[in-house]
């Protein structure tokens, strides 16, 4: 791309991109004939756990999957 069509194609993603959401709202919410929303029902689990005791997930790595990787260090790697 050269310099001089830079500022060009910045304005056309700049506006292809704000202008994005725009077209996702709807002007009218009852033009497709939905009926209003009665009742929402949330359901979840919020049970207090020591975390200590809480399984979690465990991921082994051993020198092999450090080699395939271009990392020089274990901090780096981890």
């Amino acid at each position: 791309m050269s310099r001089s069509k830079w500022p060009r194609y910045s304005l056309l993603f700049t506006a292809m991109f704000l202008s994005a959401p725009l077209l996702a709202q709807n002007a009218d919410d009852d033009a497709d004939g939905a009926s209003p929303l009665e009742e929402v029902i949330i359901t979840g689990s919020r049970i207090r756990q020591n975390p200590v005791d809480v399984r979690t997930p465990v991921q082994i790595h051993n020198e092999e999957d450090m080699d395939l990787t271009s990392y020089l260090s274990a901090a780096d790697y981890l």
